[in-house]
């Protein structure tokens, strides 16, 4: 069996990006971290157990997004840009060939195999394997709370924008319809559409919030409750 420690350290390794002063950029990372329990999760919520094997499972949640990591090795993509856009079959081309490098003596080949195999069938329509349809899910579960202002967030600062771009990016999003879109149509299991539509409600209220903060519009509306009871 293969050692699941050992390839969370190589994913680590790999998925540090390196940043001014000799500091490390954790963002990738914590990313894949959040996909790869989510991925777990969602197996033992949806019953697969039986149908997927952890391994092949794990390899690929922790490097499916690793391209990006080799793009900007590479020279392609700057830091702060990463995950900014959809991940693109060249990208999780390079992930899969990154995995099979560096998992080489602590993975067995077939299943280094399967788990590149996953990793290009994320990009299909309709995708047909059951572990790839786990990571579709637990990366778009993420995009449907709290933790996608923070990608909103870094993203408009990199752009040169201020808080007032990403109220404007949120509230572009809900005119068109992105997230029932995103829930009903590329969400696969039900166990992840109820939790995707609980954090987007949480996220909607957390979002009233910060707009009003941004505006001060919670301080005209405490003197105009004020001005009515005097």
């Amino acid at each position: 069996m293969a050692n699941l420690d050992a390839i969370r350290e190589i994913a680590r390794q790999k998925l540090a990006i390196p940043a001014d002063g000799g500091r490390v950029d954790w963002f990738l990372w914590e990313h894949t971290q959040r996909v790869v329990g989510a991925a777990s999760a969602i197996v033992r919520l949806e019953g697969l157990d039986d149908g997927v094997d952890p391994i092949v499972l794990t390899c690929a949640a922790w490097f499916y997004d690793a391209g990006w990591a080799v793009e900007y090795h590479q020279g392609h993509v700057a830091r702060e840009a990463i995950r900014a856009k959809v991940t693109t079959s060249v990208q999780r081309e390079l992930g899969a060939s990154l995995m099979a490098d560096a998992l080489k003596g602590t993975v067995d080949a077939r299943r280094i195999d399967l788990a590149s195999a996953c990793i290009r069938a994320l990009g299909e329509r309709p995708v047909d394997r059951t572990d790839a349809r786990v990571i579709l899910d637990a990366d778009s579960l993420e995009d449907c709370g709290p933790l996608c202002l923070w990608q909103m967030i870094r993203q408009n600062t990199f752009e040169g924008r201020g808080m007032q771009g990403v109220l404007d990016a949120w509230q572009a999003r809900q005119q068109y319809g992105y997230w029932n879109a995103l829930i009903n149509e590329s969400i696969r299991f039900e166990s992840v559409k109820t939790i995707a539509r609980r954090r987007l409600a949480q996220l909607d209220q957390f979002v009233d919030q910060l707009r009003a903060s941004h505006t001060g519009e919670d301080l005209r509306a405490a003197e105009r409750s004020q001005a009515d009871r005097s």
